[in-house]
Order: C-alpha cells, then structure tokens, then sequence
C-alpha cells in the first residue's frame, strides 16, 4: 500500500500518512513515528529512494518508488 502511495510521486511522510489513511478509509490511522522504519525497510530493500533531512520538525522525508518497481506493479 505504501508503494501505491508513492506511486503518484514523491511524497513526505505525514502526506504518505494522510494518503494511507484516506485510502483505506481510517482503517491505517498510523501515528507519524512509524511510517519511517517501514520506509527505511523498503529502501534497504531495494524499492524506493528516499531523500532524508533534518527539518524544525524532526526528520522530513521525501520518498518516491524505484521506477522498475513501478513498472512491475504497474503503475
């Protein structure tokens, strides 16, 4: 579901948040914190490239799925 988030582009987590939480009608209503390590898992795997940097905020990222991903799922 995350790739298919990102499939519409780049994108920061909380947007990725509102994303997954719009999409499956409240049923993903994830706290801020733990979309990154899921992020992070599925950088190390191979299937997006995320930019990371330290922001007023905390950490903001911008994540987007790996182009050869995105042609497997077709998107």
């Amino acid at each position: 579901m995350l790739l298919s988030v990102l499939s519409a582009g780049p994108a920061h987590g909380y947007s990725i948040i509102s994303a997954l939480r719009e999409r499956s009608e409240g049923t993903f209503d994830l706290p801020e914190g733990t979309i990154y390590p899921a992020l992070h898992r599925l950088e190390e795997a191979g299937l997006l490239a995320s930019s990371w940097a330290q922001a007023e905020s905390g950490i903001s990222v911008v994540a987007s799925p790996d182009p050869m991903i995105e042609r497997r799922l077709g998107v």
